[in-house]
């Protein structure tokens, strides 16, 4: 027999003594619900990656705006500077207290242009947070080559030298 996409099912039916033909008559089909329905309806599973015990997942981007939002709060100008440089690096497990000024951004910490372009992003954030008329732009960056010289040029942007 085909299968039947309706609710309905046909089922043969006995003939009946002195019947002509078989009749057939359709009966309901009754309908399942629950998680054994549906898992005979999708036999393929979710495959679901487990972590390896000990490791943490790693840092999502979102984190960085949080992390501006909360440092704007502060006054601590090169304690923010270095936070906003250790959130951009790929190194992971700095801390502001492990950088120096003296530290250079590509060869210390590892940067590529892609993570100074995105650095130059959040310290713009950074300074227009705390004064909306200043900006700094990636020409001002270019010279920017240590941790020092990124400090620097905030605290020039906000007037604090």
């Amino acid at each position: 027999m085909a299968k039947s996409t309706s609710r309905w099912k046909s089922v043969p039916v006995k003939k009946k003594a002195g019947a002509k033909k078989a009749v057939t008559k359709k009966a309901p089909v009754k309908k399942s619900r629950g998680k054994k329905a549906a898992a005979k309806k999708s036999p393929a599973k979710k495959v679901v990656k487990k972590k390896a015990p000990g490791k943490k997942a790693p840092a999502k981007k979102a984190a960085t705006k949080k992390a501006i939002a909360r440092i704007a709060a502060v006054t601590d100008t090169s304690r923010d500077v270095k936070v906003i440089i250790i959130t951009n690096s790929p190194l992971s497990g700095l801390k502001p207290e492990d950088l120096t000024d003296d530290m250079k951004l590509v060869e210390n910490l590892s940067y590529s242009p892609n993570n100074i372009v995105l650095l130059t992003i959040d310290l713009d954030k950074y300074v227009n947070d705390r004064d909306s008329s200043k900006h700094i732009t990636s020409a001002d960056m270019k010279n920017a080559k240590t941790v020092g010289d990124d400090i620097k040029l905030v605290k020039t942007k906000l007037n604090e030298t």
